[in-house]
């Protein structure tokens, strides 16, 4: 297997120097490499690829975020991350396209490494190289128009507030995708994952949320023919309810408030990935949508034959590059099969994978325990010592679902 290349871009010799010395530990496992000008970095790109490029913000003649946004257009499959000392909120702002992750100078040894083998590894997660490139080119994901507009309409209220803004956002999946992102990056000097989108409007600021809202395009219309909005809508309305029910079982069991956060917002984002291949990758969502419609089969099942991945593996390496916590990127990657994740304990993928079964099937018309639950994977939850618990679950779920199976 060949090394990894990582390289590092900074126009002050002094701090490559120092980071030059915190890497020495990984010399053996990475080709890392140095360079003190955007130019000289492009210059390099072009001689051999990188899986990840670390660059200040702040350099005479090309900027780092010009740089990164070449490199973006240039070398999409590239991760991409600043590491930056002081930067107001401006700058911040116009580096949140291209930029994956962002780090503050000065960073420790620890936070750094960790930040780029955790990237490294998410290439295992999707071993496809054209849905690794279209995703990580990524800047933003586009938002339903309703709450698009209920964004801008909140906004420029003039008893808008955190609360209110923080509102909407958590029923859009591509808002909070992206504030928690944002969140969540060392700029704002957060010491816990955020996975509360109300909370990340309350720690950004309406300042920076405006701006983001009105000046970069952060959040944006889906635009969609007329004759697929149904199916953004039907997506929509199963991420909402799949969240009702990761809160019932996750409060079910006791789940401490990070813990609950992340299985909300987990089972907010839990189909993202549809969203990536629907905007990315049109004509083959063409194919996938025809082919579930005509042979019945589940969409993941469909996705791997057509393009050779699931959404499941999209969105979560997505979200991965954008550094959300391990506890939603796991649970968005294994909610369909979750006896491929190597955790050994219940977690929000638990709440994510029954919740998406359940909210599946209720549907159908007045279903029994049985409809509910087919498709739970059952050697996940013997593996885990919660079969017992199944049946609080389903009560619990019932009541969220009471309304929608009396009305079916």
């Amino acid at each position: 297997m060949s090394k990894i290349r990582i390289m590092f871009v900074d126009d002050e010799p002094k701090v490559l120097r120092g980071i030059k010395r915190m890497m020495m530990t990984v010399q053996h496992d990475w080709v890392i490499n140095f360079a003190e000008s955007g130019d000289k970095a492009l210059e390099m790109l072009a001689l051999e690829p990188y899986e990840v490029i670390v660059s200040d913000i702040r350099m005479p003649g090309m900027s780092g975020i010009e740089l990164l946004t070449e490199v973006k257009n240039k070398y999409p499959s590239t991760v991409r991350i600043a590491l930056s000392g002081q930067v107001d909120n401006k700058d911040f702002i116009k580096s949140v396209g291209p930029i994956h992750q962002f780090l503050s100078k000065p960073c420790n040894a620890i936070t750094l490494k960790s930040t780029i083998v955790r990237a490294c590894a998410l290439r295992s997660l999707l071993d496809n190289e054209r849905l690794t490139r279209i995703t990580s080119e990524m800047e933003s994901l586009p938002s339903l128009p309703d709450y698009y507009k209920k964004l801008l309409e909140e906004i420029a209220s003039k008893d808008a507030s955190a609360k209110s803004v923080g509102k909407i956002v958590s029923q859009d999946m591509s808002m909070t995708a992206k504030l928690l992102q944002l969140v969540n990056s060392a700029f704002f000097g957060v010491a816990r994952h955020i996975s509360d989108p109300a909370q990340a409007v309350m720690i950004l600021g309406m300042n920076v949320v405006r701006d983001l809202a009105l000046m970069t395009h952060t959040f944006s219309q889906f635009k969609i023919s007329h004759d697929k909005k149904y199916l953004l809508d039907a997506l929509w309305n199963h991420s909402i309810k799949v969240t009702g029910l990761s809160e019932k079982i996750a409060r079910a069991e006791d789940f401490g408030k990070e813990m609950l956060d992340e299985a909300l917002t987990a089972g907010l984002l839990h189909d993202i990935g549809k969203l990536v291949l629907a905007s990315k990758v049109q004509s083959d969502y063409d194919k996938i949508l025809k082919e579930i419609s005509q042979s019945g089969k589940p969409a993941h099942e469909v996705e791997y034959d057509i393009i050779g991945a699931s959404h499941a593996e999209v969105g979560a390496y997505l979200l991965g590059l954008w550094g959300l916590s391990d506890s939603i990127v796991e649970a968005i990657a294994y909610h369909h099969d979750p006896m491929k994740s190597p955790g050994s304990k219940s977690s929000c993928l638990t709440a994510v994978h029954v919740s998406n079964v359940i909210a599946m099937n209720s549907h159908k018309l007045k279903p029994t325990d049985e409809d509910l639950i087919d498709g739970i994977c059952m050697e996940y939850l013997e593996k885990l010592g919660l079969v017992d618990r199944l049946p609080v679950w389903l009560k619990t779920c019932r009541e969220e679902l009471l309304e929608d199976i009396n009305n079916a």
